[in-house]
């Protein structure tokens, strides 16, 4: 089974295969509530769109389309920045990412957070705490994920939009 870049709640990750197979196998795929992206990467390669009213959300397709290795590189210098400096590191990136909304960053802590879940508050900054007993996805485990979907999804074109 692929194995999700990103966590998100109402994933469809477990049933893809079953709603997968209501869908036709040719022809353009859109996908608008993209989230963790369970249906897209069920489907394979092919050609479509897919959208979310998160820029940030939209800007990790991006990179893991465009650029893996970048989106890994910088993974692996906040993961290893957590490890070498623990909880304070994490809550710098967490501020950093409420100043200045960085994609890599909103991928950094939604694999480093109690239970991976991505959750904002009412002003839109990510409110989600560290996770103290797990140190994270690792750097390799990870890059081989984006690799991978960064495949799958070479034929879809993404949108931030409701």
């Amino acid at each position: 089974m692929l194995q999700p870049v990103i966590k998100w709640s109402g994933s469809k990750r477990k049933s893809a295969e079953f709603i997968t197979s209501f869908i036709p196998k040719t022809g353009t795929y859109f996908e608008p509530f993209l989230g963790g992206g369970s249906i897209l990467g069920a489907l394979g390669n092919r050609p479509g769109y897919a959208g979310d009213q998160i820029p940030e959300l939209i800007g990790i397709w991006d990179l893991v389309k465009s650029d893996p290795s970048f989106l890994a590189n910088s993974y692996e210098k906040s993961w290893n920045g957590l490890q070498r400096e623990g909880h304070t590191y994490y809550y710098k990136v967490r501020d950093r990412f409420n100043k200045k909304r960085n994609p890599e960053d909103l991928l950094f802590l939604s694999r480093t957070c109690v239970n991976g879940l991505i959750r904002f508050n009412t002003y839109g900054d990510f409110k989600n705490s560290l996770h103290h007993t797990r140190p994270g996805i690792h750097p390799e485990t990870l890059r081989s994920i984006l690799l991978e979907w960064s495949k799958i999804i070479s034929k879809t074109k993404f949108a931030a939009t409701d």
